[in-house]
């Protein structure tokens, strides 16, 4: 396998001024003022029909029956759980933003990491959790959260969904290995690691210095019972014949 030709960018990330919101992770064939649609609310992908709610011709009949599955659901309580599409996501966002590909993190890892670890091994390990399912060991959880947080990006970005992105703009002082070392002493305390006074710990970077945004993954992964995926199947089918 070569490991360092992966740099095609598969999906768009927009900004929001207005909105003060980065969305990442949407379609190619999205255009910027679709996607705007779906700011507050992210597109939910429900089992099989996610496609054919993006197919419906009318606007806003998507995101009428978007917000209206969204309301039904919403009440179900978030599970703070990796997933593979959010981690695969995130690191087109890494690539487009900083043009770091995962290889590229794997060897950066891999030098600064206990274990003698090679680059190809950390790869291969964080490759797999694109598709892999359920939640990875704790030790390659904290791998995730390094690449996270070297993104300024906070770990639940991969859980959720959504997150805070950190940004400032002198960052030659925020390198993986420092960012390795603060977390490693966290990590053996027990003791929570808050992203943005890290940054200012590794950095310098006075208050005020450092912005803060939502991020968002366009979209999101949702599992509905099979008696409201059919409901939902035949609406979607009654508005496509408008």
């Amino acid at each position: 396998m070569n490991y360092e030709k992966n740099m095609e960018v598969k999906y768009k990330h927009y900004y929001f001024k207005d909105e003060h919101v980065m969305m990442i992770g949407v379609n190619k064939d999205i255009e910027e003022e679709e996607a705007r649609l779906f700011v507050g609310r992210p597109l939910q992908v429900y089992e099989d029909f996610a496609g054919d709610i993006v197919q419906l011709k009318d606007l806003k009949d998507r995101k009428t029956l978007i917000d209206a599955v969204d309301e039904f659901i919403s009440q179900q309580k978030k599970k703070k759980e990796f997933h593979g599409v959010y981690w695969d996501i995130f690191l087109d966002f890494l690539l487009s933003e900083k043009d770091k590909t995962l290889y590229d993190m794997s060897v950066a890892l891999s030098r600064v990491i206990s274990g003698n670890y090679k680059p190809q091994s950390l790869y291969d390990k964080l490759e797999k959790l694109k598709t892999g399912k359920g939640n990875p060991h704790d030790e390659t959880l904290k791998l995730v959260e390094l690449v996270c947080y070297y993104m300024g990006v906070t770990k639940e970005i991969v859980e959720t969904g959504e997150g805070t992105w950190y940004i400032f703009e002198d960052d030659s002082k925020y390198t993986v290995k420092k960012i390795y070392e603060y977390c490693k002493e966290k990590w053996s305390q027990n003791q929570e690691i808050v992203l943005d006074d890290m940054i200012r710990d590794i950095t310098g970077v006075g208050d005020g210095k450092i912005g803060a945004a939502p991020i968002r993954i366009w979209v999101r992964e949702r599992t509905i019972d099979e008696k409201t995926k059919k409901f939902i199947e035949n609406l979607i089918g009654q508005m496509d014949k408008k």
